[in-house]
Parts: C-alpha cells; structure tokens; sequence
C-alpha cells in the first residue's frame, strides 16, 4: 500500500499540490462568517462550464449526460435554498455569510474525483469506461457544480436583506 501511495504521490503532476493547498484554504475560509462581495459568485457557473468538458470526455456519452444532469438540477435546487440560510446580510453587492462545511467538502469531491480519475486513467483505463465509473463520477461532478450554480442564483435574485441573525 505503501508503495502505491508513494508512486501517486511521485507520478501525479507537480501543479495538483499547490492546486490542492489553495482548495483546502480557500474551504477553510468559508468556514467563517466573512464578508464578501457578490461578484465573486459571478465566477460560480464557470464550474458548470468545466464540469461539463469533464463529463463530455467521458465514455457512455448517453449516460454520463443523463447522470450529471439530473444530479445538476437536483444540487442546484438544494443548493439554492441552501445557501437563503447562509447569506445573513445583502446590502447592494455587499454580503456577510455564515461559515460552512460544505464548500470544502464539495471542493476537496471535485479535486478527489479528478485525482482519482487521473490515477485510474494510467493504472486502469479500462475502468474508466465502466458504466460505474461513468455514473458515479458524473453524479459527483453534477452535484458539485449544481451547489455552487444554486449558491450563485440565489445570490443574483435575493433583493437586499437585513441581519437575519448574528
């Protein structure tokens, strides 16, 4: 076992530690009731974007589409009453969250998914075209994607919005 996690840590990329130290700061922040401004989450659907050329390379096209689509709506829908309970204040393009879990847990699936998908691609890459595979990785990817797109709606469409709680 040893041998394989010291061969995954060699092989992968060098860009994927930095890649994966700035994910795990920037989940770390949203633990913390912060103030932002809302454009940043005008860059959320750009995770929709890349999620879907990740899907589209996928074996089973019919599959890997109907899976990430429907996990996509599905997130999108939690995600935007989700993220109502977050936003404790809006005043114009100002806003002060609450901290949460979820963001770090939903980055640390996209960045795991990948890692994952990259190892099995030069170890097994039959195994990446196993319905199974496709499946579980386009739900993970749709998911994903769907609570950052349903966090950015609900950001664009509520009005401003008084300290709903310290």
């Amino acid at each position: 076992m040893s041998t394989f996690l010291l061969g995954v840590w060699q092989n992968a990329p060098t860009w994927v530690w930095p890649l994966f130290v700035v994910l795990v700061v920037v989940g770390l922040r949203a633990m913390r009731t912060r103030e932002t401004h809302s454009a940043y989450f005008a860059l959320y659907p750009l995770f929709v974007v890349t999620a879907a050329g990740m899907i589209d390379s996928l074996a089973i096209a019919p599959l890997n589409w109907i899976v990430f689509c429907i996990a996509l709506l599905v997130s999108v829908a939690l995600s935007f009453r989700w993220q109502d309970g977050l936003i404790l204040r809006k005043s114009g393009r100002r806003m002060r969250l609450a901290g949460e879990r979820v963001t770090l847990l939903v980055l640390m699936t996209i960045f795991l998914s990948n890692f994952v998908r990259g190892v099995l691609e030069s170890m097994a890459p039959g195994a990446l075209e196993t319905p199974a595979f496709v499946a579980l990785f386009a739900a993970l990817i749709g998911a994903s994607a769907g609570t950052f797109l349903g966090g950015a709606l609900r950001v664009f469409t509520l009005g401003n919005r008084e300290a709903v709680r310290a």
